[in-house]
Parts: structure tokens; sequence; C-alpha cells
């Protein structure tokens, strides 16, 4: 967890990328995964009711959820655009 908190504070920091929607996804998919890291300890005994382990199982499901739906609406977007782009050059 310490080593993912100090790859996202460098990375915030120093922003090392081409592209604004890039550098935006890659710290957006670094902040889920470290706060994914903290998810692990909440299922072992240290929580001993069986519903909160569900409510948090469900939290954790919305939010890995959220990071793919995101991931994959990015994908989505760039090839949709280069696809455009492509057909742009091809007519002109």
């Amino acid at each position: 967890m310490w080593l993912s908190l100090i790859d996202v504070c460098v990375k915030i920091h120093l922003s090392p990328y081409e592209s604004k929607l890039g550098g935006f996804m890659e710290k957006f998919n670094d902040l889920f995964v470290l706060s994914c890291a903290y998810f692990p300890y909440l299922f072992t005994d240290l929580t001993p009711s069986p519903e909160d382990k569900y409510f948090i199982g469900w939290f954790y499901d919305g939010t890995v959820g959220t990071m793919i739906a995101a991931n994959l609406i990015v994908i989505v977007k760039t090839a949709f655009h280069g696809i455009v782009n492509k057909i742009r050059e091809m007519i002109l």
C-alpha cells in the first residue's frame, strides 16, 4: 500500500504523460487500486458481522465495476475517435 501511495503521489506531482486523457486515466486507475488495496483487510475477522462483510463486498464490487466501466468508455471513445480520423483522411 505504501508503494502504491508513493507511486500515485509521484504520478500526480510529475504528470509524465503524453496525452491529457491517458494521464487522467492512469491517475484514476492508480487511485482506485490504492483504495481497493484496503479492502482485503475488511474481509478478515476484523469485521465480525457477516452483514457488514456483504455490504463491504457490494461496495467493493461497485468500485471495481466503476473502474472497469470508465476504462471501457475511454477505450471505445479512443477507438471511435481513431476510426473517425481514418475516415476523414480517406475522404480528404
